[in-house]
């Protein structure tokens, strides 16, 4: 079941990307994000410049499963910090909302997430 557009702006979740991180719960992630009922999202995934073969490979994959799904890469190792906000700067949404490798989001989080922002934005 699909929830229908709310009136809250896009949802950004940012998936930081480290080789080292790729072999547990990565597709896990993605899978829990594409299952959301809730649809005004982007999921924006940066890879810290990897050499390994198998997530180069994934990664445009992964980016063509959904118009939803942005890739980019910092073309040189700078870490955790470097990576999330190389991935804020690309991120359109009004909220941003981090997402680990091994994070797994039940069907209806960022609906919730949504309906608190807003239950938020109307208090203040």
């Amino acid at each position: 079941m699909r929830c229908e557009r709310s009136p809250y702006d896009r949802s950004s979740l940012l998936l930081r990307q480290f080789l080292i991180r790729l072999c547990n719960g990565w597709s896990e992630a993605v899978e829990s994000v594409l299952a959301q009922a809730y649809e005004n999202w982007e999921l924006v995934l940066v890879d810290d410049a990897s050499t390994g073969i198998e997530l180069l490979s994934v990664l445009p994959r992964v980016a063509a499963l959904d118009q939803r799904i942005v890739v980019s890469s910092l073309g040189k190792h700078g870490g955790i910090s470097a990576a999330s906000n190389h991935g804020i700067a690309l991120a359109r949404g009004e909220w941003i909302i981090f997402l680990d490798h091994d994070d797994v989001l039940e069907p209806d989080a960022l609906f919730h997430i949504a309906k608190l922002c807003k239950t938020i934005l109307r208090s203040t």
